[in-house]
């Protein structure tokens, strides 16, 4: 809640729904801060914000979770800090799968945003190394911001 508090945003109650097994991975903690807490600063009338919890970032967590998410059908956006090429994502098959849940989020009126990447206009490589993100695929995107049922954002500065 640091954000909100140095910039003098009001602090929103926040529910956490568990969507499987309680995990210590923190992988995407810096991520989730960003969106859960700077959400209140754009979204003015927001009311509470629904954390749905997956275990991990792979697949097979992440669609139980959306689903739920769907099922619930109690928020009207969600934000999804990840991506991954859309080309990969398509060729394993998850493209199809989160394309089905995407249509269906926006056939019940629920807008998803997603980010557009790190590496600008290319698809991120994650270096062998180290971990940081190398210049990437000229011309591919990042998915699922590149989907029709989806609100890609990025190149955004909130501060």
């Amino acid at each position: 809640r640091q954000f909100e508090s140095e910039n003098k945003l009001p602090q929103v109650p926040y529910q956490i729904i568990q969507t499987g097994i309680a995990s210590n991975d923190t992988s995407g903690d810096v991520e989730w801060d960003m969106d859960t807490q700077e959400s209140s600063g754009m979204a003015g009338n927001l009311k509470e914000l629904l954390v749905y919890d997956a275990s991990s970032l792979s697949d097979t967590d992440l669609i139980p979770a959306f689903n739920r998410y769907i099922t619930d059908d109690q928020a009207v956006a969600a934000s999804a800090s990840f991506g991954g090429c859309e080309t990969l994502e398509y060729l394993s098959g998850a493209m199809q799968i989160y394309d089905t849940m995407y249509s269906q989020m926006a056939a019940q009126g629920q807008t998803q945003f997603a980010s557009s990447g790190d590496s600008g206009s290319a698809c991120g490589v994650v270096g062998l190394t180290n971990g940081v993100p190398l210049s990437g695929a000229p011309g591919a995107v990042e998915y699922p911001a590149s989907s029709a049922y989806v609100m890609g954002a990025g190149g955004t500065s909130l501060v």
